[in-house]
């Protein structure tokens, strides 16, 4: 004699059912089952959940990109705070730190690399690049009022090589005899 299944396992089994037509035609009737069907559903189902951890495995991804991000940003306006008190108190005769050092590497960098493909032939850029190893040397050694002198020497000679590029030629006077 067999017993039936409890009434609730029939109602969650017929709402599966319901989600996958080809289970609902697999359903036994009159003792039959079409294990085909059933087997294809089953393969089907499994797909589907592999796509879906691809799919968290990539949005999981994504949402450490963005909480690094955010935490990146959330710290940026105290770096700039940092930068911005440096300056403050160079003003005041306080001496020069690594954040105003900072600064001004950026800011030679940026010239340099403008002044490189700007005039990429000229000789001194090599004295440019020399000065700027410099003052990332005097960075390293702790040294940020060496190190600002250096990259102002950078940035004075990329400006001065862009502005001589940037000049007209002078016109050729030719001599009247």
């Amino acid at each position: 004699m067999k017993s039936r299944p409890p009434a609730r396992l029939v109602a969650v089994l017929g709402g599966v059912l319901l989600s996958f037509p080809a289970l609902a035609q697999a359903a036994p009737e009159a003792g039959h089952c079409d294990t085909i069907a059933l087997e294809q559903a089953l393969a089907a189902a499994q797909r589907q959940v592999a796509t879906l951890q691809v799919a968290n495995q990539a949005l999981s991804s994504a949402n450490q990109a963005l909480t690094a991000e955010a935490q990146r940003l959330r710290a940026e306006p105290r770096a700039a705070q940092a930068t911005i008190d440096s300056f403050v108190s160079r003003l005041f005769g306080q001496p020069a730190d690594g954040n105003v050092a900072a600064a001004a590497r950026a800011a030679a960098l940026a010239e340099l690399t403008v002044a490189r493909v700007s005039t990429p032939g000229d000789h001194r850029l090599r004295l440019a690049q020399r000065s700027f190893e410099q003052g990332e040397l005097a960075m390293r050694r702790q040294e940020p009022g060496r190190a600002i002198h250096e990259f102002r020497e950078t940035y004075e000679m990329a400006v001065r090589i862009q502005g001589e590029r940037q000049r007209p030629p002078a016109p050729h006077v030719k001599k009247s005899d």
